[in-house]
């Protein structure tokens, strides 16, 4: 039990870094003008052109993190309803813990977007590398998702 419950912290604190990275990439990525990096590429930034060919289509890494975002919000509850049931907690207190793990999750979200707004690019250029291999990793997902809308747009895919 304490193996599962070391395991279950460790879970919970991956979901946190998580929801941090993912935050940051959507302000870093979202917040960045295609201008700034052009100029990053002039002075011959390597990780500049890969961000330049995320921002050129922006579909593709906003499902791709919205992916991992909601991997972390379903990982965190299943890891507090996890403990929950290993602990023997009252459904009280399994309720008030899955909403202060949101709400921990929530904060470190708005925390994370604050300090990216300090330097959107230079993190951006940051993490440029990262999303870009999540983006590759993920394409069947993202793509699926992506389809999904379309359909929902009733076949546009400008909208």
């Amino acid at each position: 039990m304490v193996f599962e419950a070391v395991m279950a912290a460790l879970l919970y604190v991956a979901s946190l870094l998580i929801i941090a990275f993912v935050a940051s990439a959507e302000v870093a990525l979202a917040s960045t003008s295609r201008t700034r990096i052009r100029q990053l590429l002039d002075d011959t930034s390597p990780t500049a052109r890969l961000v330049d060919r995320l921002l050129v289509e922006p579909a593709r890494f906003l499902s791709t993190l919205m992916l991992l975002k909601s991997g972390a919000y379903v990982l965190t509850g299943a890891v507090i309803v996890r403990l929950g049931t290993l602990q023997d907690w009252t459904t009280l207190l399994l309720i008030l813990t899955i909403v202060g793990g949101w709400f921990l999750l929530v904060t470190v979200q708005i925390v994370s977007r604050a300090c990216t707004l300090r330097d959107p690019a230079q993190v951006a250029i940051h993490l440029g590398t990262y999303v870009t291999i999540l983006v590759t990793l993920l394409t069947p997902f993202s793509a699926l998702l992506r389809a999904v809308g379309t359909l929902a747009r009733n076949g546009n895919e400008e909208a």
